[in-house]
């Protein structure tokens, strides 16, 4: 003010001009010409002192005394406006106008009181005069600069300070209004050239250098930012707000802990600083340091009680800390202050999935999006609580549909992968985790996840860069080490898979999963104690997992141990292994058999896994008669049906779900074991137990050929077996060793994968097709009947042969050999003195295998002819 004061009394609109001018009286009155600048200029001396009342009354008297007195009138208004009697000060300057319309310092006036009554165009209009009467006039090109601004009329507010820059270069507040109207239109490059040549006339503006380092910031120069906000400290150290700035700024330069101390210092200078403790808060979070964030939020809250942003940060901490309760009682007081909260909304329901609810998780999810439609992170928690409900294709839906509003979704691209790694859409899952790397090249999760997608898809060496590359991101991240155990066991290097998941137990000692693996790796390197052990320690961690009981069961029954295997066997249906699924449950109401007295009762026995498996347990058939069950009937699909009916103990099988026969009991086929405490020594052996039809052994007889030594042959099992690549011969050709033994013949019993190279085979691969025109098992019973040997891989067709009573020599692989072939067996105590066992000693190694099926066929041939 008082600067103001002395350019008005310096100003020529207010110095006394003893020179009558046409507004002043006729000569006849100067006595009164005298008295009334008498007047004005004490008024001059009193608004000089501050003393605005006397300047006031002196003004008027002067203006009593010469009603025309225009700077007389200028002046009391500039009084008036200081006393804040702003209609008074108006009319006393509009009075002084119409006496003298040239005079700047009256419209700049007039103009700042308009400006403060909210009349934006009158104020605009009075500064424009002022600057055309006086172009170079500072005051009001700066004040229209200004309210244009504040006005949104950018291009108008630009014009003024260019124009004005023009009269005075150096004029530095027009520099930097200048550089904030740049700023405001995203025009970052002039705004950097604005607020320089401001810095050019003053370097030590804090305010300018505040706004520079801004600027870099939008153009992600961060290092600069920081070095500017430096010295703008230099100068004002106690300013909170640069404080603040520089904290965020050296946030995204990845100094949390530099950032952290700033956001202190702030708050040292402000401890209302709201923003502070929030992002403060959020950058202890993110240091895992739960307690101290939470003591932010809370420091927030004690100022703002009812503050959301804070609230929702708190509740999240809450939950990252494991205080799931808690996070939620925190959402729930979000939303009574705001029910339609659809942060809180969605928050709520990634607690409420958390803590085991995702049908509730799903509803509240979903209340977020019908207040907001296209709020991706719902749509994104709404598929992660559809994926636990076991909706998995409308959890994809979900996930898609929150990466169609937001295409840079990190979380979504990571979240949609595993979606579809649980669909088994592996190729596209291995897509998402590419996206979410282009987005976070270093992000653990992405390289990690992706890595564990292309074991899945069978390329390992490819997995086990992006594990080793997330472990580089993050060596202390338990589950990368875990994916990249899984890969190594692909690749057969079971001492390096071993070894990761020993370091993933490590950092995580409670990491079933890794346990569960680690089990895996030692079985395939032949150390099985201490795959039992590891697969224990796993079901200590989590007596509930299914996955470690049954594949502890599936190593004890490997081993022979089938008294402690079975039960753990039964986990196998258990809803989180995907392999084994039935809908039994669902249409039958009686009950499960469980070992109960069956005299009297009828049962049925429901087929399960592949058709192998109902074929080796139907033996038990005469078992469960034994026991007085009065009808026994099986459920099997159609291929299976004509074979079963000759099953000792059978007395129906139907093939129709919907037309099951009553029964008290039902039982799965590979459960039977278990309710007869079978073991090595009790194992139903008598063979044979099928029988083939004798309509359909002259329906295929003149089919065969008429060698002295037939040979049936399956060298490929069902594509879609987990492990049919390692138990499936790569081709017909890999049995070329066997084709020039004497007097033998060979017939392909292969259906589907496989025929197409039995219907092609070339001259030297004397082979007799008959696969395309075999309708079930029991046509393959009539064929297998008529041969001397049936040589297979791992497929039915083995069970089949030597259920039948027939010779059958098996290829087993050596990983993932099934655990009814047991370890090192050459034989079956399944299917005593018919079965030989020809096994891998390397992975992948047929070649040996089959030198030695063709060794043994040739002394086979000799013995018998």
């Amino acid at each position: 003010m008082r600067n103001w004061i002395k350019q008005l009394l310096s100003s020529p609109a207010v110095k006394a001009d003893p020179t009558p001018s046409k507004a002043l009286p006729e000569a006849n009155n100067a006595p009164s010409v005298d008295q009334s600048i008498h007047h004005k200029t004490q008024g001059d001396a009193h608004l000089g002192a501050g003393n605005f009342a006397a300047a006031a009354q002196c003004y008027r008297q002067a203006i009593a005394i010469n009603p025309k007195f225009a700077k007389a009138y200028s002046n009391l208004g500039f009084v008036l406006r200081e006393q804040q009697q702003y209609d008074d000060a108006m009319h006393s300057l509009t009075q002084a106008l119409s006496i003298d319309p040239s005079n700047a310092d009256t419209h700049y006036m007039l103009g700042t009181i308009c400006q403060l009554k909210g009349k934006v165009d009158q104020a605009c209009s009075h500064f424009r005069q002022a600057l055309k009467l006086v172009p170079d006039f500072e005051a009001a090109c700066r004040d229209l600069c200004l309210l244009l601004s504040q006005s949104g009329r950018i291009d108008e507010a630009k014009q003024v300070a260019t124009q004005g820059l023009t009269f005075n270069p150096n004029f530095l507040e027009l520099h930097f209004y200048l550089g904030n109207l740049y700023y405001q239109e995203n025009q970052f490059d002039s705004a950097l050239s604005s607020f320089q040549s401001a810095l050019a006339i003053q370097p030590d503006h804090a305010e300018v250098l505040a706004n520079l380092a801004l600027t870099h910031i939008k153009k992600e120069n961060w290092h600069e930012a920081v070095t500017i906000y430096q010295k703008a400290l230099s100068l004002n150290p106690r300013s909170d707000s640069l404080h603040y700035d520089i904290a965020l700024a050296l946030l995204a330069l990845q100094k949390p802990d530099e950032a952290i101390a700033h956001f202190r210092a702030a708050l040292g200078i402000n401890p209302q600083h709201i923003n502070a403790h929030i992002n403060l808060g959020d950058a202890l979070r993110a240091q895992r340091k739960w307690d101290d964030a939470i003591a932010c939020y809370q420091n927030v809250l004690a100022i703002s009680p009812q503050n959301i942003n804070a609230s929702i940060n708190l509740a999240g901490v809450l939950r990252d800390a494991g205080r799931l309760e808690d996070a939620s009682d925190c959402f729930t007081r979000i939303l009574r202050i705001d029910p339609l909260c659809v942060d809180a909304l969605n928050g709520m329901g990634t607690v409420l999935r958390e803590l085991g609810h995702p049908l509730e998780a799903a509803a509240s999810c979903r209340k977020a999006l019908s207040i907001k439609p296209d709020y991706a992170e719902a749509h994104n928690a709404l598929g992660l609580a559809l994926m636990e409900l076991g909706q998995t294709n409308a959890a994809v839906q979900s996930l898609r549909q929150a990466l169609a509003i937001k295409p840079d979704f990190f979380s979504g691209h990571i979240n949609l992968g595993k979606a579809l790694s649980e669909l088994d859409l592996l190729e596209d899952a291995a897509s998402s985790y590419r996206r979410a790397l282009e987005l976070e090249p270093n992000s653990s999760i992405a390289h990690s996840n992706l890595g564990n997608v292309l074991t899945g898809l069978k390329q390992a060496e490819q997995a086990v860069q992006s594990c080793r590359r997330a472990i580089e991101i993050d060596p202390k991240f338990a589950v990368a080490h875990n994916n990249l155990g899984n890969a190594l066991t692909d690749l057969g290097q079971w001492e390096l898979a071993v070894a990761s998941f020993r370091r993933a137990l490590e950092i995580k000692p409670d990491y079933a999963d890794a346990y569960i693996y680690l089990a895996m790796a030692l079985n395939y390197a032949g150390q099985f104690e201490e795959a039992s052990l590891s697969y224990k320690e796993a079901l200590k961690i989590d007596p509930n997992l299914s996955k470690a009981s049954l594949n502890l069961g599936m190593l004890l029954l490997s081993q022979g141990k089938y008294a402690e295997g079975w039960p753990y066997y039964e986990s196998r249906y258990a809803p989180s292994i995907k392999e084994f699924h039935s809908t039994i449950s669902a249409v039958s109401s009686s009950p499960q058999w469980q070992g109960e007295d069956l005299a009297g009762k009828d049962i049925l026995i429901f087929a399960e896994q592949g058709f192998g498996d109902f074929i080796q347990f139907i033996r038990y058939a005469p078992l469960l008669k034994e026991r007085g069950v009065s009808k026994l009937s099986l459920f099997c699909t159609p291929p299976l049906k004509a074979l079963l009916e000759t099953a000792a103990g059978v007395d129906t099988v139907v093939t129709d779900m919907a037309s099951l026969p009553p029964h008290h009991y039902w039982s799965f086929a590979l459960s039977l074991p278990l309710h007869f405490g079978t073991t090595l020594e009790s194992i139903p052996a008598t063979l044979p137990y099928l029988h083939p039809l004798p309509s359909r052994i002259d329906k295929w007889q003149t089919r065969l050929p008429l060698a002295k030594f037939k040979v049936g042959l399956v060298w490929k099992g069902n594509a879609v077996h987990k492990n049919d690549a390692n138990r499936s011969l790569p081709g017909l050709e890999t049995l070329a060793p066997l084709w020039n033994i004497p007097e033998v013949a060979f017939v392909s019993l292969q259906k589907w994968q496989g025929e197409t190279e039995a219907d092609t085979a070339a001259s030297n691969q004397a082979i007799v097709s008959l696969g395309k025109d075999i309708a079930d098992f029991a046509d393959t019973a009539a064929i297998v009947a008529q041969l001397d040997l049936v040589i297979c891989v791992d497929t039915a067709i083995a069970h089949l042969a030597a259920a039948l009573g027939k010779p059958c020599w098996v290829l087993l692989p050596a990983i993932g050999t099934d655990w009814r072939w047991h370890l090192d067996r050459p034989d079956s105590p399944w299917y005593p003195h018919v079965m030989r066992l020809f096994r891998q000693t390397e992975r992948g190694d047929w070649a040996s295998v089959v030198t030695k099926v063709a060794a043994a066929l040739e002394e086979e041939v000799r013995a018998r002819i």
